[in-house]
Order: C-alpha cells, then sequence, then structure tokens
C-alpha cells in the first residue's frame, strides 16, 4: 500500500505564520486542519496518536498546520509527513511575542515578567528540535523540511514552496494576517533591554543566522537565481491585487461548525480546555 503524503507546517509563534495558514486553507480546502494535542498526557506536542485522530476526522486530509508540531515527535504508518517552516529575526519575534501576549491578555504588559520565563528562551530552536539544541534543529532543517524560509524573504519563500509542492497546484498571493505592535513600540523594549534580549535568543540567532547565510542560499541556487528574481517580480506584481477568497468563507464555517467543536469535545473528555493551541 502506498504511503499517504500529508504536508505539515511547523508554526513559530509570530513569523508570518497567521498568513501562510491563510494560504493553505486556500490551496488545501477542504482538506486542511489546524491541529493540537487531544490529550492531556501530550505535554504540550502533537503526537502520532492526536494525527490518527485527525485523519479518521477528516480521512481526505492533506495539509496539518500547528504550534504544537514538532518533526520529532510524529511517526505515522502509511503516512509520509513533508514539513515546512518559515523563521524569523529572533529579535524581532521575540518582542512580537511579548507585545502580541499583552494584546490579547494572556500575560501583563510587563516587559521584565516577560524575560523571566525561560519558556520563551531560544523558542524557534525548541520548536523545531523540541529542546535547545541547535545541532539538532540546523539537522532537522536541512534533512527533514521539504522548504525553510524566513519572514524577511517571504515570497522567495513563497516561490520555492511552490517549486517544492509540485505538481500539487499551489496558489502563493497572500495578505497579511496577524500583524503586531508599532516598530516604534518595538525598537524601544530592544533599546532598552538588548543584552536581557540577545542573551535569551542565544541559540535563536545562530540558527536564524544559519537559516539566512546558508540553507536558503542553497535553496535559491536550486531553484535558480535569475528564475527566481524573475518569478518574484512577477508574483509581487499580481500579488497587488489579491482578493479574499470564497474558500475562506467555507474554511471559516467548517472550522468552526466542525473541527474545533469535535476537538473541544475530545479534548474536554481528557480533561484538556476546550479552547487553545496547545
Amino acid at each position: 500500500m502506498k504511503d499517504k503524503t500529508v504536508f505539515a507546517f511547523v508554526h513559530i509563534e509570530k513569523a508570518a505564520g497567521t498568513t501562510l495558514n491563510h494560504i493553505l486553507r486556500n490551496n488545501f480546502f477542504p482538506n486542511y486542519i489546524d491541529v493540537r494535542p487531544l490529550k492531556n498526557e501530550s505535554t504540550r506536542i502533537f503526537k502520532n496518536d492526536d494525527l490518527n485522530v485527525y485523519m479518521k476526522i477528516n480521512p481526505c486530509l492533506k495539509c496539518i498546520s500547528g504550534h504544537s508540531i514538532i518533526p520529532e515527535n510524529l511517526f505515522v504508518d502509511n503516512i509520509k509527513i513533508k514539513y515546512f517552516t518559515v523563521l524569523r529575526n529572533p529579535v524581532h519575534r521575540y518582542v512580537s511575542q511579548f507585545l502580541h501576549l499583552v494584546k490579547i491578555k494572556s500575560i501583563k504588559n510587563d516587559f521584565e515578567f516577560f524575560l523571566s520565563h525561560s519558556h520563551f528562551n531560544n523558542y524557534q530552536t525548541k520548536k523545531i528540535a523540541g529542546k535547545e539544541d541547535l545541532d539538532s534543529a540546523k539537522s532537522i532543517l536541512s534533512n527533514k523540511m521539504i522548504e525553510v524560509g524566513a519572514v524577511e524573504e517571504f515570497d522567495s519563500f513563497l516561490l520555492r514552496l511552490k517549486k517544492s509542492l509540485h505538481p500539487i497546484k499551489f496558489d502563493p498571493t497572500y495578505t497579511k494576517k496577524n500583524i503586531t505592535g508599532s516598530n516604534a513600540a518595538k525598537a524601544s523594549l530592544f533599546d532598552e533591554y538588548e543584552n536581557e534580549i540577545l542573551h535569551r535568543n542565544e541559540l535563536d540567532i545562530k540558527l536564524y543566522n544559519y537559516v539566512l547565510n546558508q540553507l536558503i542560499p542553497e535553496r535559491n541556487n536550486q531553484y535558480g537565481q535569475t528564475v527566481l528574481k524573475t518569478d518574484l517580480e512577477r508574483f509581487r506584481r499580481d500579488n497587488v491585487h489579491t482578493k479574499t477568497h470564497v474558500k475562506n468563507y467555507a474554511d471559516y464555517i467548517i472550522r468552526k461548525v466542525y473541527y474545533e467543536p469535535i476537538t473541544g469535545l475530545i479534548r474536554k473528555k481528557s480533561g484538556m480546555p476546550a479552547k487553545g493551541s496547545y
């Protein structure tokens, strides 16, 4: 029996993930789901049993996305999982996450309180490797991802992803979503807490530089630098006229009427809150 392919977006907070999720919904609807752990013993990580349940909820599932997806934790029989992800400048991402959590009232507006929580340290490294292990994160990005990108070259990433997904038809056009905080607010925090921020993101900075200076140039060379430049100019010209897809509305209804209620019930039976990404 031929293995079924499922594409999996490792969604790192405040790294263009919401925008990419909308692109994925447009392209994989109705066989795309934002996934989350379904069992209390999951320890905030999306695992094999969770994926098996989602495959029953939608047997035609082709693409998943989630904050709790860590590549090293999924090994499902007869399913070939193809991962991709987007990283962001660690300093910008770190500050944006703080501002976002304040905005949604998850934490108090106290940056020193945020700094005291090691959970947010080297966040991108831990999202990829499941732990603060730079070498492991580099290896996973190099060997287990069909595509890796950075927010700072998002359009180029989308074109490379389109090529990696071939022969699947993929429309990368988009409108930016979930933008948090003013640049002035971010700059002010960095100016005041520069050393503390850099110290807490030391591994992430090394990982980001590895992606920016080695992985992305390699992927661009594989695409073809001249071809990429031409395709990028055309894409940016066409993307100006992006409109909301009808699929957005249909996807919203399915999420709110089917996926979220049924997974919420499963989570509640397991002693977890119905809502939440983890």
